[in-house]
């Protein structure tokens, strides 16, 4: 049997594989293929949201908290996060805290310094 020379063939055949290849990364499976030393790998587990907590289950009495924020992040996309907490089940009496947020999203400033 000889290779096929058509051009014609080769785009088809380039193509089915690229179709299996997505529909397997999307299923979420991956794969991994190995010829010599060439290795290519695609893992296709997805990504696991972030849990943030932030002062879960504190205690405190008469002094001052100040800002309380689960995640600090720049507009545009902020990064995947499944849930936040603060403050969960904290038991605070006579504190002056400010502000309770569980995602702050900020402006973009480009001339601020890092």
């Amino acid at each position: 049997m000889s290779i096929p020379s058509s051009p014609a063939v080769w785009i088809v055949l380039i193509l089915v594989v690229a179709a299996v290849v997505l529909w397997i990364v999307a299923k979420g499976r991956g794969f991994s293929f190995q010829r010599g030393k060439m290795k290519v790998s695609v893992s296709g587990e997805p990504q696991q949201p972030a849990k943030i907590e932030v002062a879960s289950g504190l205690e405190a009495k008469g002094g001052k908290i100040g800002n309380v924020t689960g995640l600090r992040a720049e507009a545009g996309a902020p990064p995947p996060v499944g849930s936040v907490s603060v403050l969960g089940q904290a038991r605070l009496s006579n504190e002056e805290v400010g502000d309770i947020t569980g995602v702050e999203i900020s402006a973009r400033d480009s001339n601020r310094k890092k």
